[in-house]
């Protein structure tokens, strides 16, 4: 058998999941991977982030989760004072 045909396709890295989406829509809890990646920062400053205060995470096991929901008001209050700061300046 030639080479080029035992090849398989890629398989993805498992910690290459996209975000956890039900028929309902996107999951209420993400990954502190995922949430640090949505924001465009690293994982240490995602948990000073939630060590902050800045948005919730819970424990389920030995994972450490983040409520999309407090992710997303988090989002909103930082670009709102952004926003504010900058029209006064």
């Amino acid at each position: 058998m030639p080479a080029a045909s035992r090849l398989s396709a890629p398989v993805p890295d498992s910690d290459a999941r996209g975000p956890m989406m039900d028929e309902k829509g996107p999951a209420l809890l993400i990954r502190v991977e995922e949430a640090a990646s949505i924001l465009g920062i690293g994982r240490t400053q995602t948990f000073e982030l939630i060590t902050q205060g800045s948005f919730t995470s819970v424990k389920i096991g030995r994972r450490s989760l983040v409520v999309r929901q407090d992710l997303e008001s988090f989002v909103r209050r930082l670009s709102t004072s952004q926003n504010t700061v900058g029209a006064n300046a």
